[in-house]
C-alpha cells in the first residue's frame, strides 16, 4: 500500500510541476505534503526520494528539497541523445531479435489497444523489449542514465495530452513493422522520429517559464 501511495503521489507531483502549479525553486516539504495528501510520511518520503534520484528535485538550504526545472535546451539535448541511442537499439533489434522475441514485442503492442489506460507502463515495456533485443550491454548502460532523466517527462505526455496515447501507439506499430521486416534503417529512423514527436509533445504541455532553470540548479 505504501508503495502504491508513493507512486500516486509521485505522479501527482510531476503533473503539478509541469502544469506550473509547483514552480522552479519551490520547496517541497515532507510534512506539508503528508498533511495535504492525507498520507503517512513514509510514502511521501519515498516519492520525494524518487524525485531526487531522477533530478526532478535538488538539495536546498537547511536540508530542504527544491523543484528543479530543466531548461528547454537541456530537454532538447536529452531527447536528441535518446533518439540516437534508442534508434541504434531499434536497428540492432531488427537484426538480432529472433521470431519469439518479435512475437513478444507484438503482444506488448497489442496490449495497448486493449488497455490504453495502462499505456505508460506498456510503453516502458515496449522500449525495454527493444533494448533487450539489441543485445548490446554498452548501449543498455548508456540508456540507464538517459531513462532516469527522461521517464518523468515521457510519462507526463500521456496524462496531459490525451491524444498522445493514440499517436504514440501508431508510432510503436510502425517501429514493430520495421523490426519485423528486418529493415534496420527504417526502424532506426522511425524510432528517432518517435523520440522527436515525444519531445514536441513535452514542449507543448510544459509552461513557457519551464525554460528557466532554478537558481543554483546543478547540471542534469
Amino acid at each position: 500500500m505504501s508503495k502504491k501511495s508513493a507512486e500516486i503521489l509521485y505522479a501527482a507531483i510531476i503533473d503539478r510541476i509541469l502544469c506550473g502549479e509547483i514552480r522552479s525553486g519551490d520547496v517541497l516539504s515532507e510534512v506539508a505534503l503528508a498533511a495535504e495528501s492525507g498520507l503517512s510520511r513514509t510514502p511521501v518520503r519515498e516519492a520525494l526520494q524518487r524525485l531526487r534520484r531522477e533530478n526532478v528535485l535538488m538539495p536546498g538550504p537547511r536540508r530542504t528539497l527544491l523543484v528543479r526545472r530543466m531548461r528547454r535546451d537541456e530537454v532538447r539535448g536529452l531527447f536528441e541523445a535518446l533518439g540516437e541511442v534508442e534508434g541504434a537499439c531499434a536497428r540492432l533489434a531488427s537484426e538480432r531479435m529472433d521470431a519469439a522475441a518479435i512475437e513478444a514485442l507484438s503482444r506488448i503492442v497489442d496490449e495497448a489497444d486493449a488497455a490504453p489506460e495502462a499505456f505508460n507502463e506498456i510503453n516502458i515495456r515496449f522500449h525495454a523489449a527493444i533494448h533487450a533485443g539489441a543485445q548490446n550491454p554498452v548501449l543498455r548502460d548508456v540508456l540507464v542514465d538517459l531513462q532516469l532523466r527522461s521517464l518523468p517527462l515521457r510519462a507526463v505526455q500521456f496524462r496531459l495530452k490525451h491524444d498522445r496515447v493514440a499517436t504514440s501507439q501508431a508510432e510503436h506499430r510502425a517501429i514493430l513493422a520495421a523490426i519485423s521486416a528486418r529493415d534496420g534503417a527504417r526502424a532506426q529512423a522511425l524510432m528517432a522520429e518517435h523520440m522527436a514527436a515525444t519531445l514536441a509533445v513535452i514542449l507543448q504541455v510544459t509552461p513557457d517559464d519551464a525554460a528557466q532553470p532554478a537558481e543554483g540548479a546543478a547540471g542534469a
